[in-house]
């Protein structure tokens, strides 16, 4: 805005930045852990039907994301946060193996899940 309008341009890129930093807010996944159930980027489980929650270590991040990683196990990753917890899928009848979710807490979701 800077070469069209110089006292335009502060308001603008102000407005903008508060615009973008507001979308990246409101598209973050969420985590959320009830009694009963787990929700994760809008996928909902039982906890009656998982299994025992390990911690996907900083250094192994990339093989659980890559070469190890089963194509129907359900995801909700976010780049920017390097915490990652593998929860296994007990149910007999659910295709998906494992849910790999990226949380800024890993620790205390395991323990958590693992209760």
């Amino acid at each position: 805005m800077l070469p069209i309008d110089a006292p335009l341009a502060l308001p603008v890129s102000l407005i903008v930045t508060l615009a973008f930093v507001a979308v990246i807010f409101a598209s973050s996944p969420t985590i959320t852990l009830t009694g009963d159930s787990l929700t994760a980027r809008g996928a909902t489980i039982e906890l009656k039907n998982l299994g025992s929650t390990t911690v996907i270590p900083k250094n192994e991040l990339f093989a659980a994301l890559g070469p190890d990683l089963d194509a129907r196990a359900w995801l909700a990753i976010q780049a920017s946060v390097k915490g990652l917890v593998k929860i296994p899928v007990i149910d007999p009848k659910d295709p998906t193996p494992y849910w790999l979710v990226s949380t800024r807490n890993p620790e205390k979701l395991a323990a958590l899940l693992n209760q």
